[in-house]
């Protein structure tokens, strides 16, 4: 018995305007055995607009990086008024292609005749079967925008290729690679059709990737890094298409590198006439994507670019297979779509979404493990369950829950634990601890842990920032390697997102000084100036409004704080008690009575939100003037200043 094939046309499923022709191909059971065949797919592409399959005599031209060829309705490009394109841009698309001229329907494998009589038939490129060395794929190697009715004879010239009629009469084949079906097995083969009229852009979607560690039979595996490329071409007659969006979400089991994201926007210059004419890619601009168009493992990312016809625009990033993806520790499958949106500049209410995907097959590790990492804030509830995310201020506790724990066949013989806590927060002394035992701090080794053995690590750390902000981090493994002797370069927890909420808009002092003395003195019945000679303690602020704010201090000589001793007033008078040198920002100073008026101790003010701010030497030594009346009695004479802060226009 011998096998069946079934022809199927379906549109493609990314949503752009292409056709997608299948072939499949059946070897029964029932089959006397393995059948060894080559598919070839071979079209006369009568482009006439009227529908006759006379000579149409247009000539045919290379995508490129062995893509596929185009062709326009009309010989003199400028005329025409639609374009057909064939690709390989497909699951199972074909391997070589050739332009051939329509006239030898049973040679499909050659391209024709040359248009000189005395030399003969063209000879390469050709598409002999089971044969693929350079003059044998057809093609496939032509750089972009060359013209492919061309080709050489035994002597090695270069000719037009012609039918017997000396007409070039354009038609094409596609071959795909020998194959051998065993029984009961299906094969399948396909390339994809396009077409448009001139105006109207023909936007094709196409996302990919590549792995350097990929095995020979196509299985990926935890810890591999893909580099995916997400790509969008116009191959539009005479048209524009407007790029605005791209959004791809990584599936479960996938995490987008935010750092990685790089686009190139390119257009194809055409050069040359004849067997010269080629297209150039020039690069109108390339780049980085910024980060934050990564937000919760998906690129969002808007190109506002338009594409010219032939026009390309090119995102690339890097993502990595994680435990995630081993479901019920079973090999599986991860599906990757891509969504891309824009606009014919012809119909700009009209928005055209497209999508393309990709199956990504992922090996169950030998190795497996759950790595999570978990915090609660303590202070606001010491009782509180652990999360991946929550709040806390500028003082609270956050304790932190590390848990490992191995399956698979193989466990973790050795690896470095880390864990780098952002700069927001200050680990707790003396707070880590793995299985109740304690640990000096948050790198240390760990080795030969069963599989089935839990590893519970303990910490707490303070918050020290008073900005408003997300502190997130990962526990880590570095140079992790299994009892089956992998080793694992790193090994990367679950993020802990901890809010930070900025403190409402507060001013308060954080510590004002104790103590300012100015000695001691023999009176001798004259009137003194005495400065002081110690402070003690410091004058420390916080101001958490962004915004100009004055420290200043007063003294009230007819009040409860009047410097007294045993109940003796050192003055009566209230004028120049007690001076201060008020400095200004560059360290001037002049000479100020101190009164029941707060006097600022710079008279520039400060601004800003700030935290601790320590303006100790605006009030240190040498900085306060005292009067001695010339009949002061003798005494430990004490009294009090008062500070103040307040919002300054």
């Amino acid at each position: 018995m011998g096998i069946y094939a079934e022809i199927v046309l379906r549109p493609s499923p990314t949503g752009a305007p292409l056709v997608q022709r299948e072939l499949y191909v059946y070897n029964p059971s029932t089959s006397t055995g393995t059948k060894d065949f080559q598919v070839y797919f071979g079209e006369d592409t009568a482009l006439d607009s009227t529908g006759s399959t006379a000579n149409d005599d247009v000539p045919i031209y290379a995508i490129g990086n062995g893509e596929g060829l185009y062709l326009y309705s009309n010989k003199n490009v400028s005329q025409g008024d639609s374009k057909v394109y064939v690709t390989n841009n497909v699951e199972d698309g074909f391997n070589h292609f050739m332009g051939r001229i329509f006239g030898s329907p049973e040679s499909w494998d050659t391209k024709g005749k040359a248009d000189d009589s005395s030399a003969g038939e063209i000879l390469n490129p050709n598409l002999n079967r089971g044969v693929t060395t350079k003059d044998n794929i057809g093609d496939t190697d032509r750089e972009a925008g060359s013209s492919l009715l061309f080709g050489k004879n035994k002597y090695d010239r270069e000719y037009k290729v012609v039918n017997a009629k000396g007409q070039q009469d354009s038609a094409y084949t596609l071959r795909w690679e020998q194959i051998s079906l065993e029984k009961n097995q299906t094969a399948h083969f396909s390339s994809t059709m396009g077409a448009s009229i001139s105006g109207y852009a023909l936007p094709e979607p196409s996302k990919t990737y590549t792995n350097p560690k990929q095995d020979a039979d196509g299985w990926n595996h935890v810890g591999d890094t893909l580099h995916f490329t997400l790509d969008m071409t116009n191959n539009g007659f005479k048209s524009y298409w407007d790029y605005n969006q791209i959004q791809d979400e990584m599936p479960t089991g996938l995490e987008i590198d935010p750092d990685s994201v790089k686009y190139v926007w390119s257009e194809m210059q055409t050069n040359g006439s004849g067997t010269t004419q080629t297209d150039t890619e020039v690069i109108k601009s390339s780049g980085s994507v910024n980060s934050s168009f990564v937000q919760n493992n998906t690129l969002n990312f808007n190109p506002n670019t338009q594409l010219v016809e032939k026009g390309r625009y090119k995102i690339t990033f890097d993502a990595t297979i994680t435990q995630d993806a081993i479901q019920n520790s079973a090999d599986t499958y991860l599906t990757n779509t891509a969504n891309f949106r824009g606009y014919n500049n012809n119909t700009p209410g009209t928005i055209d979404a497209y999508t393309d995907s990709v199956s990504i097959p992922v090996r169950k590790p030998k190795f497996q493990y759950q790595f999570t990492k978990k915090l609660r804030n303590v202070t606001a509830d010491a009782n509180s369950s652990f999360v991946t995310e929550t709040t806390g201020q500028a003082g609270d506790i956050i304790e932190y829950q590390v848990r490992y724990l191995g399956s698979g066949t193989d466990y973790l013989k050795s690896a470095r634990f880390l864990d780098d806590l952002p700069s927001s927060l200050e680990l707790v002394p003396g707070s880590v601890t793995m299985n109740g035992t304690s640990m000096d701090g948050l790198d240390f080794n760990l080795s030969n842990v069963q599989n089935g053995y839990l590893v519970n690590i303990i910490f707490q750390a303070k918050v020290v920032s008073t900005i408003q902000d997300k502190a997130s981090n990962i526990a880590l493994f570095n140079n992790l390697v299994t009892s089956g002797g992998t080793t694992i370069q790193r090994v990367e927890s679950n993020s802990a997102d901890l809010n930070i909420e900025a403190p409402s808009d507060s001013t308060f002092f954080v510590e004002v000084p104790e103590l300012i003395s100015f000695g001691s003195i023999n009176t001798t019945g004259t009137q003194k100036l005495l400065t002081n000679t110690s402070l003690n303690g410091n004058l420390i602020v916080t101001h958490t409004a962004d915004s100009a704010f004055d420290v200043s201090v007063s003294y009230d000589n007819e009040g409860e704080g009047a410097l007294t001793a045993q109940g003796n007033k050192l003055l009566n008078d209230a004028e120049n008690v007690l001076s201060l040198n008020q400095k200004d920002n560059s360290g001037n100073g002049v000479w100020k009575a101190l009164s029941t008026n707060p006097l600022p101790i710079n008279p520039d003010g400060f601004s800003g939100s700030v935290t601790d701010l320590d303006l100790t030497d605006y009030i240190g030594l040498n900085q306060w003037k005292l009067r001695i009346p010339a009949d002061a009695k003798a005494g430990v004479y004490q009294g009090k200043v008062t500070w103040t802060m307040s919002e300054s226009l």
